[in-house]
């Protein structure tokens, strides 16, 4: 999940969310697991400034 810190320039921002977010599907063990990752990644998405609503 920390890989959304990391400097992806060349990279396609919305596709490294989507590989992030089916690994935190993958992995996780039940639905609030889940949901305490997938708010741990909103809010790191928000200290990198990336939006869903940017793409």
């Amino acid at each position: 999940m920390l890989a959304i810190l990391g400097d992806f320039s060349t990279e396609d921002h919305e596709l490294i969310l989507q590989e992030i977010v089916q690994e935190i599907e993958n992995r996780s063990n039940g639905e609030l697991e889940q949901g305490r990752y997938l708010k741990q990644l909103r809010i790191l998405m928000q200290l990198r400034n990336l939006h869903k609503d940017s793409y």
